[in-house]
């Protein structure tokens, strides 16, 4: 375990605290002896009882007592939730948010978890048969930087047979999780069936697999790299046409990576080449729903993605409106030199009160001033290029009748007066940044 100590000395500093995630299994032992054989480290264990097997308490318990002998600090979480659909996915967020709030309480950045050889060997083939990205296939990263948490796998170049004889040689004491065998877990069944004839075909297909994870971490990273200067939150269809095939699917794929975050889980391959035909398919103005309720809306030369859920509102108009969502604003004035699509003004002989601040409904129709006849608002909004997303939530004034009076910035209705005519009231709308004037 020469190679581990040496990890350490290069990637941490003297004195550091470290987070530990310690199952009390072999791998995680070995982890800890590692740590512990390092004398430079504060050591804090993380464990935790997924209250799923008889033998968990006892498993605590004995690592309890090993912590107190070694004077490590032990942390300890107790799963309580065994009802959840997906019990294995619930589980990891559990231990996720478990292992950064030690982190955040010990104020550290690393985590250090014992993910080994065999484990890389898993994932890339499981991601492999499943699909995934360039990034996906090259299975997880020795030291992974999240910002504020640096996860590192000190053992990642060493196999279970490894760390299995290190912690015998060394009178480690371990238990021995026995769902490991079970196969009705997919990846136990990569481990008891695949990966032995892997093995058994070349005994150091472990170092063969690390070599292709950092080919690809190598290829990606320079992908990365080409990627800096891009726009993560709006992305120009003019410019994103421009691209290659492969870095128009890596812009997209970043995108997404930066808007779902920890969800990402939910996206795959498909969506991005969905996305990918979305953007290139010469519609404007036009949307898609992704998973979890999110829209992906391309309107003229940008694509941006937004949560599709539609607030509405209806507020009766007083003096100064804050419209919802936004920092623009709707107020009274008493008096106003200009006149444009930001001012408004009325007289109460045409209109029934009160006046009330809504969002569109689907039909609306406004008597645009200067033309005969009606139009219908959606039209309004598509000729004066309003975003697709903002359509649902623009302000639109009404009185008691329902009568669109006003679509502020936009357009006036026959109601609207000018500033030789008699009015009662003069209405001024600030969209922030926008001058009225």
């Amino acid at each position: 375990m020469n190679d581990v100590l040496k990890f350490y000395k290069e990637n941490m500093k003297e004195n550091q605290t470290v987070i530990a995630a310690i199952s009390g299994g072999p791998d995680s032992m070995a982890l800890l002896h590692s740590l512990l054989e390092y004398h430079d480290l504060k050591i804090v264990v993380a464990h935790v009882n997924h209250k799923m097997r008889v033998e968990s308490e006892k498993e605590e318990h004995d690592l309890k007592e090993y912590c107190k002998k070694h004077h490590v600090i032990f942390e300890c979480m107790h799963l309580k939730k065994k009802d959840k659909e997906n019990f294995q996915m619930y589980a990891r967020e559990e231990r996720i948010r478990f292992f950064e709030s030690l982190a955040k309480k010990y104020q550290t950045p690393y985590i250090l978890t014992a993910h080994h050889a065999d484990d890389l060997m898993e994932t890339i083939l499981m991601r492999m048969v499943r699909g995934s990205s360039l990034k996906g296939y090259s299975g997880f990263s020795k030291i992974t930087n999240k910002g504020d948490y640096i996860y590192m796998k000190p053992l990642i170049e060493y196999t279970k047979e490894e760390l299995l004889n290190y912690v015998k040689e060394n009178h480690i004491p371990y238990a021995v999780d026995q769902s490991n065998q079970k196969d009705t877990y997919t990846r136990n069944r990569y481990r008891k069936q695949v990966l032995p004839f892997l093995k058994e075909e070349n005994p150091n297909v472990h170092h063969k697999f690390y070599q292709f994870h950092q080919e690809l971490e190598e290829c990606d990273s320079y992908f990365e790299d080409l990627l800096a200067n891009k726009d993560f939150h709006k992305i120009s269809i003019k410019e994103f046409q421009k691209e290659h095939p492969y870095m128009q699917k890596r812009w997209i794929q970043k995108y997404l990576e930066e808007y779902y975050q920890e969800k990402i889980y939910k996206l795959d391959h498909t969506h991005i080449n969905l996305l990918r035909s979305f953007l290139l398919n010469g519609k404007t103005n036009t949307y898609l729903v992704l998973p979890g309720k999110i829209k992906a809306v391309k309107t003229y030369d940008s694509f941006y993605l937004t949560n599709s859920k539609k607030e509405d509102y209806c507020m009766e108009l007083q003096e100064k409106n804050k419209i919802p969502n936004t920092e623009d604003t709707i107020q009274i004035v008493k008096k106003c030199e200009v006149d444009n699509n930001y001012i408004c003004r009325l007289s109460f002989n045409n209109i029934t009160l009160p006046i009330f601040i809504r969002n569109r409904k689907v039909g609306d129709r406004m008597e645009v001033k200067g033309l005969n006849g009606t139009k219908s608002v959606s039209d309004i909004f598509t000729n004066s290029k309003v975003p697709l997303l903002k359509r649902d939530t623009y302000p639109i004034l009404v009185d008691s009748k329902d009568q669109v009076l006003w679509i502020p910035g936009l357009k006036k209705s026959k109601f609207d007066k000018t500033k030789t005519e008699k009015y009662d009231i003069i209405l001024k709308y600030e969209p922030k940044g926008v001058s009225y004037e």
